[in-house]
């Protein structure tokens, strides 16, 4: 079974998008396994760090297929891999990380069901807010069927593969780890940009790896998400990051409200813009570049 993550935002503002009433219009056969949603929503809570809890509301999704090793552990590994694929493709689709919630199980001695339900927490007064019942039917796109086979048969499928895993695990990391989120989404970018731009048509001026990032950049974002990114140094926080020099993020100054820039009087906070603005627009403009990959439309 597959859902949304549930997601903490520590920041205290929303970062990440979730929509609670999404849910499949119907069964879905994609590539070897069927899709199918459960009858009724999952509804968690999660503990924020303002002494409150956030309730968390999704449709799952039941995975079913057939696989014909000769032992279990064979089978359950190769399930697994097919589970993770699955999440990314939906991840890139909705914006949002996808993961799975219950792994690989034999259907012949547990039938699918669906997850019950959290335990409502002793202080939560709230009751059943207007997110519970919220149905928002829809249908999986084509690229989502090719871009399924596309991972068997495409002689780029490690780049490929490698690229949209990297975006999926920044989506995962970006509410509370913002700046291990931009190395991910600056990695599957420098991926994805090896698919469609050849190394004689990057610029000199750059390291190789640098170019490269900033000619996909150039390709697949608007001017304007380009100039900010270029203003805000962003590959040069994102090797900060991942050498260990320093973390942008708030993830030194975990607990206080990180305010977004725009609701800012005044000169916005550093750590405000690189949560808000910097690592959102840099993972749009990875997942657009991924988009272009696998044929599919923001």
């Amino acid at each position: 079974m597959v859902s949304p993550s549930p997601t903490l935002e520590a920041s205290g503002y929303l970062t990440t998008p979730h929509h609670t009433g999404r849910v499949l219009s119907g069964t879905e056969q994609v590539g070897a396994v069927k899709l199918t949603t459960v009858d009724r929503q999952l509804v968690e809570y999660i503990r924020t760090l303002q002494l409150g809890w956030l309730q968390f509301v999704s449709w799952p999704i039941v995975v079913e297929g057939d696989w014909t090793n000769d032992d279990w552990v064979t089978t359950e590994r190769d399930a697994s891999k097919e589970l993770h694929k699955l999440c990314c493709l939906l991840s890139l689709l909705w914006n949002e990380a996808w993961q799975v919630r219950v792994g690989p199980q034999r259907s012949d001695g547990i039938p699918p069901q669906a997850l019950d339900d959290s335990a409502i927490p002793a202080i939560w007064h709230l009751g059943d807010v207007a997110q519970r019942g919220m149905r928002d039917e829809v249908e999986l796109p084509d690229w989502i069927h090719t871009g399924w086979w596309h991972s068997y048969f495409d002689e780029k499928v490690t780049k490929k593969s490698a690229a949209l895993s990297l975006w999926r695990e920044g989506k995962l990391l970006q509410p509370e780890h913002p700046s291990f989120a931009l190395v991910a989404f600056a990695a599957s970018l420098e991926q994805t940009g090896r698919l469609f731009i050849k190394s004689g048509d990057l610029p000199k001026t750059l390291t190789q790896s640098g170019r490269r990032f900033w000619a996909t950049v150039d390709t697949v974002a608007s001017p304007a998400d380009a100039t900010l990114l270029r203003n805000a140094n962003v590959y040069d926080l994102r090797s900060a990051a991942a050498h260990g020099e320093r973390m942008p993020g708030l993830e030194t100054l975990y607990g206080p409200v990180v305010v977004p820039p725009f609701l800012v009087n005044g000169v916005p906070d550093s750590v405000g813009e690189f949560v808000h603005q910097t690592v959102r627009i840099l993972g749009d403009v990875s997942r657009s570049a991924l988009l272009r990959v696998f044929g599919g439309s923001p």
